[in-house]
Parts: structure tokens; C-alpha cells; sequence
């Protein structure tokens, strides 16, 4: 992947960041075009040697894999010169003969779409000599297939999960997305959209599988914008038909489930002293009546073990009542009604602080029962400290 840049900014990955021959790198406004090819490179049984030009924009990752016997790369691209923005497409390209010079320029490929761009064919051997090969002279390489939006996208990785085909692709938020890290899923002829992490902008991601399980590593650089000081994440695969009927769903599969929004406030640092909380969680999917929220790691507090009258705007949909164990430090409610999806919801109740100075603690939240489980994940907001 190559990918050209103004002096000063970063270059992500395994990219080649280039000048124009003589530039000084050192000047802010040394400017090159984005839009450029990267070079596929074949080994001729001694060394690599240039075997095709792929018209890419600022392309800052490649990845390769097979779908069906058919070789595909994807290219990452980062920025398109010509629209002087990150909001671009990052190009899906498929191995095959590539089509005739007409006119000076070789002829689009027509994918799933049939939209594609030029590809600038070089002397060359199929991937495989023997696959596919009906014509001595063919010319084989790849040609542009699909073309998915993206936006200041900084990398791409396949993977497989249960007989099906993703794409992760991670970059910054944008107007039609509101998470940077999307995921892609194949149909039989294209990839379509699957969701999106909860993830804001994401500079790397790695899949891996422990015990069969398949999880998502997303670095995160930023979230919100300019705010440096944020989380990572690991999600943990799960089919999400297995628990939501809807079509959207059926015949997908989604990250775990878990609260994008999740956030904690308190109104007093007093000893003793009454402390009235607001709970704020939006889910990212149907949370069934019978799901139970907890609250954990709510040490320090000397509220008793008991039922108690729960307040704010939504109570109600909890039956206006929550307990807490003082044995576990645990908090609990129970849904008595169906809560949607990405709507927030806000509760208010109230422990009390402990007996001397200490510092506020980080809860953790997770639901249960139903049909769908919210692992544990850590709240914004520190409660239960005393001054």
C-alpha cells in the first residue's frame, strides 16, 4: 500500500509515505496527490518483480483472502485527493483476467454494482499458473470489484465465523456512521453492511479466538474527538440471531451486547451522608422484560441490604423498585417492561457514603436473564467518594 501525505502528519500501518523527489519533508506545505497506484509484486522464483498497478487513494492497508476458491484484496484507502476529503470509498478487488486496452486504458470491471475504476495492467502470470487458465495470452491480476464506503480508514482485516465472510474496517466516525470500527459481511456476491463497534476513532484491530471463541481487539486514538484520554475495547462474538427475530438481525451476527452510553452521577461527598445517583444507559439492542441490570463494586457504601423506591424519568420501566446487597456491594433491577434500543434511559437512587475520607470508585454494569446477556463493562462517572 502506498500512500502519499502532507509533511507532519502520520502514517499509519505498513505504508510507504512519500514526497515528490527533492521535497524537504520538514515543510508543512509539502503537498502530494493521494490518488496513486500501489504495486502488486510477483516472485518469479528468484526475486519479486512489479507485476500490476492498482489505482488506490491514499491507501494505508491491504489484506488478502479467498472466498470460494477466488482470490480478493482490499485496499484501505485513507484519503481521496481529487474530493480533498476522508470521506471516500476503500476498493474490494478481485483476481482475473484483466479486461482489454480500448482507447489508451484498460476497461472497468463491472462488480455486484457494476461500478469499478481503471487498472493499469502490467506484463503478467496468473496468481496460480494453472487456476482458472483458458487462454495462454490472458492477462490475469486484480480488478476492482466492489467499492465500500469508508471514512480516514486506517485498516482492514478479514476474518471467517461460522461459515461466514466479514470485513472489519476501522477509521473515524462520519456522518452516515457513528462508530469508526464497521463491520462488512459477504452475501454470496458482495459485502454488505453488518454494524459497527461501539468504538470511537480506532487506529488498529486484531481478531483472535480463544476457546473457540471469537473476540475484536479495537485500539482506540480518540473518543470523542480531541478526547485522548479513552478506553479500548474487546468484544466477544455472538450470534445475535439467536436472541432478536427481526430480519435486520436474522440472518447475522453481531458483536456482544453491551451499552454505548454508559454513565454514573452523584450530587454529595459528605460522610454519611445521603448521595443521590443518576443512572444513565442507552443499549444497543432490545432489552427484554425479565432482563436484570446490576451495579457492582459499589464498595464503601453503608447503605443496608434491601428493596427500595427507585426515582428518575424511567423508573417505571423497572417497576419503580431496585435492591441492594451490602454483602456484594451489588445494585439490581429488574425490567418490567421491553427497554429499546438505542434510546437512553435514566433512573435515579440513592446510597449512602461512607463514614470517613475515601476515594470514589469506577462501577461496573451488566444485565442478565431473558434472552440476552450485557457482560460487565466499566461506568463513566466515579461515585462513593468522601472529602
Amino acid at each position: 500500500a502506498v500512500a502519499h501525505y502532507r509533511a507532519h502528519e502520520s502514517c499509519f500501518g505498513d505504508v510507504e509515505c512519500t514526497n515528490p523527489a527533492g521535497a524537504d519533508p520538514l515543510v508543512k506545505d509539502t503537498v502530494t496527490p493521494y490518488n496513486i497506484e500501489s504495486k502488486i509484486w510477483r516472485f518469479n522464483g528468484t526475486d519479486f518483480e512489479e507485476h500490476q498497478g492498482i489505482a488506490t487513494r491514499g491507501s494505508l492497508d491491504m489484506e488478502h483472502f479467498q472466498i470460494s476458491g477466488e482470490h480478493y484484496l482490499v485496499s484501505a484507502n485513507n484519503f481521496d485527493s481529487s474530493r480533498s476529503s476522508a470521506e471516500t470509498t476503500s476498493t474490494v478487488f478481485r483476481w482475473q483476467v484483466i479486461p482489454p486496452v480500448i482507447n489508451g486504458s484498460n476497461v472497468t470491471s463491472a462488480g455486484p454494482s457494476g461500478n469499478g475504476s481503471n487498472v493499469n495492467g502490467s506484463s503478467a502470470e496468473q496468481m496460480d499458473p494453472t487456476a482458472n487458465e483458458t487462454n495462454a495470452s490472458e492477462v490475469r491480476g486484480f480488478v476492482p470489484y466492489q467499492e465500500i464506503p469508508t471514512h480516514d480508514v486506517r485498516k482492514v482485516v478479514y476474518f471467517q465465523k461460522d461459515g461466514q465472510h466479514y470485513l472489519i474496517v476501522i477509521g473515524s466516525p462520519s456522518k452516515a456512521r457513528e462508530h469508526g470500527s464497521v463491520l462488512w459481511r459477504w452475501d454470496g456476491v458482495k459485502f454488505t453492511y453488518a454494524g459497527e463497534l461501539g468504538a470511537g476513532e480506532a487506529s488498529a484491530v486484531s481478531v483472535f479466538s480463544i476457546d473457540d471463541a471469537l473476540y475484536i481487539a479495537v485500539a482506540v486514538a480518540q473518543s470523542p474527538r480531541g478526547v485522548y484520554s479513552t478506553n479500548s475495547g474487546i468484544y466477544r462474538w455472538q450470534d445475535a440471531a439467536q436472541w432478536h427475530g427481526a430480519i435486520e438481525y436474522s440472518d447475522a451476527f453481531s458483536p456482544e451486547a453491551h451499552f454505548p452510553v454508559r454513565h454514573l452521577a452523584q450530587d454529595s461527598t459528605v460522610a454519611d451522608g445521603e448521595n443521590n445517583i443518576t443512572l444513565t444507559l442507552t443499549p444497543d439492542r432490545i432489552m427484554p422484560a425479565g432482563t436484570t441490570i446490576t451495579l457492582s463494586n459499589l464498595v464503601g457504601s453503608l447503605t443496608t441490604s434491601g428493596s427500595y423506591l427507585l426515582a428518575g424519568r424511567d423508573s417505571h420501566l423497572f417497576a419503580n423498585k431496585w435492591t441492594f446487597s451490602a454483602e456484594t456491594a451489588r445494585f439490581e433491577m429488574v425490567a418490567s417492561a421491553s427497554i429499546p434500543a438505542g434510546i437512553a434511559f435514566v433512573v435515579g437512587f440513592v446510597l449512602r457514603n461512607g463514614p470517613g475520607i475515601s476515594d470514589p470508585i469506577r462501577a461496573v454494569v451488566s444485565s442478565s436473564g431473558g434472552e440476552i446477556t450485557f457482560f460487565p463493562a466499566a461506568v463513566s462517572g466515579r461515585i462513593l467518594g468522601v472529602a
